[in-house]
């Protein structure tokens, strides 16, 4: 089941692999699962992205960057936007990095190999959540 255009999922895509942004775009055109607001390329552009187009969920390359600026990026991201859901892209298919990652907010953490033609799914299933008051903007 889709979203209508209206209640499409507002999605920003943090990654920097040229073949793994074709490929979500290929899957999210498909399935009219989200529509994106943001491409960041970087941990600043992200943030910056976040404050302006009001994302519903992100979608963090756990590769991104140096590997630790992945996980400081979903630290930040959650901090600045408690509502913000997030899903992580990892092709470390390791119990204690899917762990790490949810400590630090991620919602859902993906294999980008085995699991990536369920992420039209899984964001089928994120709600669309109103920003707190408070949070920043």
């Amino acid at each position: 089941m889709t979203r209508t255009a209206d209640r499409l999922l507002r999605l920003l895509i943090i990654y920097d692999e040229i073949p793994l942004a074709w490929r979500v775009r290929v899957l999210l055109e498909e399935s009219a699962a989200a529509a994106i607001v943001g491409e960041a390329f970087s941990a600043a552009s992200a943030l910056t992205l976040l404050r302006k187009r009001h994302p519903d969920a992100a979608l963090v390359d756990l590769e991104f960057g140096d590997g630790t600026e992945a996980f400081t990026l979903i630290y930040e991201m959650k901090r600045l936007r408690p509502s913000l859901a997030i899903v992580v892209l990892s092709c470390i298919a390791l119990p204690a990095f899917e762990k790490s990652c949810i400590a630090l907010g991620a919602d859902v953490v993906l294999d980008k190999f085995r699991d990536m033609e369920r992420l039209p799914e899984v964001l089928n299933r994120l709600p669309r959540r109103a920003r707190l008051i408070g949070e920043s903007r």
